[in-house]
C-alpha cells in the first residue's frame, strides 16, 4: 500500500510539472489582453483630437458626407487605397476600386488594378466617379480628368478632392497643388461642368492642422516618451484653430478643396473624351 506521503510526493511532483505549461498560457493570454486593449486605445485616439491630423480628416468627411447623397448607381473610385469613405457612399449600387499595383496602402479592398490615366474600362460605363486625394499624385492631373469625363455616362457625377496647401507626401509621387481655379479650369477641359468648389478649411484651420503635422512628426513620432504630451500639444493647437476657423468663416486659405461636376453631353451628340491613344 501506498503511504499518504508518497501521494503528497507525486502531488508536488504533478504540480512542477504542470507549472512551466501552465504559466506560459497565462502569460500569452495577458499578453494578448494587453495587446487588444492597446489596439482599443490606438483606434479611440486616432478618432480623437489626440490625432494629429483630425483637423483635416474630419473637416475632408464632413464635407464628402455632404457631397455623398449625389452619388448614384455604378461608382468608380479612382485611387481607392483602403476604401475610407465606404460609409458614406453605401447608397451606391456598386463601389469599384481601382488602384496601381505599387500603392502605399496594402489595401485589401482593391478591385482593379490600373492607371488613373489609363482606366481600364469602356467609355460611359458608371454613373458616379470618385477621387480623393489623388490628383497631385499624377504627373498628367488633365488627362485623369479626361479619363473621368471618358468613363463617365453623359450626366455622371464626379466628386473629387484635392489639396491646395499639403508638404510633400508619397514622395516622388508628388507633383501639384491646386487653387479652385485650376480645378475649374481642368475640369471644364475635360468637359466636365463644375456645380460646385468648397474649401475644407480658412486660414487658420491650414495654419493648426500644418503646425500639428510638424510638432508631431519634430518631437513625438518614434519618441516613446514624448509621444503623448506632443499628442496633448497637436489637439490643442488643433482645437483652438478649429475654433477660430469657424469664427472667421473659414476665409482665405485652406488645405483641400473638394469639387462636384457633372458630365454634359456634347452638342454634337458626343458623350466626352475618347479613349486617350496608348
Amino acid at each position: 500500500m501506498r503511504s499518504p506521503c508518497d501521494h503528497r510526493v507525486e502531488w508536488f511532483l504533478s504540480m512542477l510539472a504542470e507549472t512551466p505549461i501552465a504559466a506560459p498560457r497565462t502569460e500569452e493570454r495577458f499578453t494578448a489582453l494587453v495587446k487588444t486593449q492597446l489596439r482599443r486605445l490606438r483606434a479611440a485616439a486616432a478618432r480623437s483630437w489626440l490625432n494629429p491630423y483630425t483637423l483635416t480628416n474630419r473637416r475632408l468627411t464632413a464635407l464628402l458626407g455632404e457631397m455623398a447623397p449625389r452619388a448614384h448607381g455604378k461608382m468608380l473610385d479612382v485611387g481607392c487605397g483602403k476604401k475610407p469613405y465606404a460609409s458614406l457612399f453605401s447608397q451606391v449600387e456598386a463601389h469599384i476600386g481601382v488602384e496601381v499595383p505599387i500603392t502605399l496602402s496594402k489595401s485589401q479592398v482593391i478591385d482593379v488594378y490600373g492607371s488613373a490615366l489609363h482606366l481600364p474600362f469602356a467609355s460611359s460605363s458608371f454613373d458616379t466617379v470618385l477621387c480623393t486625394q489623388v490628383l497631385e499624385h499624377v504627373p498628367e492631373p488633365h488627362q485623369l480628368l479626361g479619363e473621368v469625363a471618358r468613363v463617365l455616362k453623359p450626366g455622371g457625377i464626379l466628386i473629387l478632392t484635392a489639396p491646395q496647401t499639403w508638404g510633400p507626401h508619397e514622395v516622388p509621387h508628388d507633383f501639384f497643388r491646386f487653387t479652385r481655379f485650376g480645378l475649374s479650369y481642368l475640369a471644364g477641359c475635360a468637359g466636365l461642368q463644375v456645380e460646385t468648389i468648397k474649401p475644407t478649411t480658412g486660414t487658420f484651420g491650414m495654419v493648426g492642422q500644418r503646425l500639428s503635422t510638424l510638432l508631431y512628426h519634430k518631437l513625438g513620432q518614434g519618441r516613446f516618451l514624448c509621444q503623448m504630451p506632443t499628442m496633448l500639444l497637436c489637439a490643442s493647437v488643433q482645437l483652438v484653430c478649429e475654433g477660430l476657423d469657424r469664427l472667421v468663416a473659414r476665409d482665405g486659405d485652406t488645405l483641400d478643396h473638394v469639387m462636384v461636376a457633372i458630365k454634359v453631353p456634347s452638342p454634337d451628340g458626343n458623350h466626352g473624351p475618347q479613349p486617350a491613344p496608348r
